[in-house]
Order: structure tokens, then sequence, then C-alpha cells
């Protein structure tokens, strides 16, 4: 077994359904015994008359812990978009989000929750605001001992690690941290630079994935062109050897949104995604002084 977390996407991809009995089983069957699960899952099930207790023990039962939830949206920006078509949760307000996350926090007892902006629900509020809404989110997740992570995405309010920085070090918060996405980091141009002026403290999470060449729509290629670890292009053994270099200790998720994934069986696509990054890790010591 690892440390690594298997993100909710990287088990099916972002078409096909799965239960949570499913995702425990094959997060332990591939060798995983942490997980990250969505918020339209969590949503689902309780719809079903599923309790919290239930869903537990339901991974539990496996030994598997989930410790990434996700996604909280639309809380930074003006409300003024039409939310994102075709998702559960798109006609949630991000404050029924936040409800249901932190009951999903309680539940499970996990460690970091999502969250970011992705557009779909208007302008960005001013940079005060933002800052604001983002510690009184924190300091509501700490009551439950949640973490939340900030995650730049390059066509988004919130499009780099810079911005990230501003509104998390604004806030000023312990429970408070920046999501870097290996995708987004290198979406955006991979600027080094940016991670220098970085408090190493402050990325809490890094979610890992690979890709080819930048293809067409740019959401679509975000959600189903992703690659394992090693299979694309992207110098992941330079980005992870900088950050261990300037003294970053984040827990690493792998997060594979791809039409890949659906070729393969929930077990067999977490294997793929230990196997894979375990050997990006081991090239560069990860985790070892």
């Amino acid at each position: 077994m690892t440390d690594l977390i298997c993100a909710h996407w990287t088990f099916a991809g972002i078409r096909n359904p799965l239960s949570l009995r499913d995702r425990a089983r094959a997060a332990a069957e591939g060798g995983i015994t942490r997980m990250g699960l969505a918020l339209d899952d969590y949503r689902a099930a309780r719809a079903e008359g599923l309790t919290p207790s239930e869903l537990r023990r339901t991974v539990d039962e496996f030994g598997v812990r989930v410790e990434e939830i996700e996604f909280l949206r639309g809380w930074a920006s003006t409300g003024d978009g039409p939310g994102l078509p075709g998702e559960l949760v798109g006609a949630l307000p991000w404050t029924e989000q936040e409800r249901i996350l932190l009951e999903m926090a309680e539940t499970f007892e996990a460690d970091h929750l999502n969250c970011g902006d992705a557009g779909f629900n208007g302008p960005l509020l001013p940079l005060e605001e933002v800052v604001d809404r983002f510690g009184g989110l924190c300091s509501r997740a700490a009551a439950v001992g949640l973490t939340v992570v900030l995650e730049p995405m390059p066509w988004t309010p919130i499009p780099d690690l810079a911005t990230a920085r501003d509104i998390v070090a604004g806030a000023g918060t312990a429970n408070g941290g920046i999501l870097l996405d290996t995708w987004h980091y290198f979406r955006a141009g991979g600027n080094a630079a940016v991670l220098e002026t970085l408090d190493p403290g402050l990325i809490k999470l890094i979610q890992v994935d690979d890709s080819g060449p930048a293809q067409g729509d740019v959401f679509e290629d975000t959600m189903t062109r992703r690659l394992f670890p090693g299979d694309g292009e992207f110098d992941l053994v330079g980005l992870f050897t900088r950050l261990k270099a300037l003294g970053v200790q984040a827990p690493v998720s792998v997060e594979v949104m791809s039409d890949v994934i659906e070729t393969l069986t929930p077990a067999e696509a977490v294997a793929r995604a230990r196997t894979s990054t375990e050997a990006l890790l081991d090239k560069v010591n990860w985790g070892q002084a």
C-alpha cells in the first residue's frame, strides 16, 4: 500500500458512474488506501437513502479513507453566470455546496477540501472580497479539522499560482493553502520563477498527471486528455525536484481525467495511477530528506 491519494476522477473518468463501494474496493485492489470523492457522487448516494454513517462504514470495510473532497465552486464570483452545464452540482448555490462538503468532511474525517472558481458563475469578485470569502471558508472548515486548498486553473478567473498566493496569503489562515495541479501548472506556461515567490508551506496538496500537446477546446482537453505520469511530455521530474528543493512537503494526489481511464477497470486505473506516480516520486526521492 502507498500514501498516495487516488483522486475522484481517476477511478472511472468523467462519464462512468461508480458507487462509493466500488470506488473503495477498487482503491484497495489497486493498492491505495486514500481516495478522493466529489460532491456530486456523495449527494447522489444520499439521495438514494444512504446515511452518512452507512457511507463511512462502506469505506471502512475496505480499509480506505476518503481524504480529499471536492469541488467547491462559485464562491469567488458574482453569481451572474449560468453555472456549469450538465453537472448535478451546477444548480446548487455555493453556500449549499459548502454545507454538503462540510458534512462529507465530518462523515469521512477528510483531510482537505479542494476549491476554485471555474468561471461559469460570472466574473471574479474584487480581490479583497475573494480573500474575505476564502478566509471565512477556512474558518468554518477548521471547525471540522479540514484544510482548504485553492486550485488555480489557467482558463478561469483564478488563473495562476500568483493569484492563488495572493488570496491564500491574504486570508492568512493556518488551514488555507494552494493546490498545485501539474496539468494547470504546465498549461499555464510552467513558470518556475513564481514557485520561488511562494512560502513552501502554502502548497498543501499536489495533484499529478501528464499530457501531450494541448488539443482543441481547453475544457474538453482538461477533462478528457490527461495521461498517467510518465506517459506524456510534462517535465514532472524537474518540477518535483524543484518543489523538493524549495522545501515543499505536500501530499500527492493522482488526478487523471481521461478517456484512457474509461478503457480500464477501476482497479486497473488505480493500479496504473499508483505505479506510474510511485516511479516518478522514486526518481526524486520524494518524501525523503
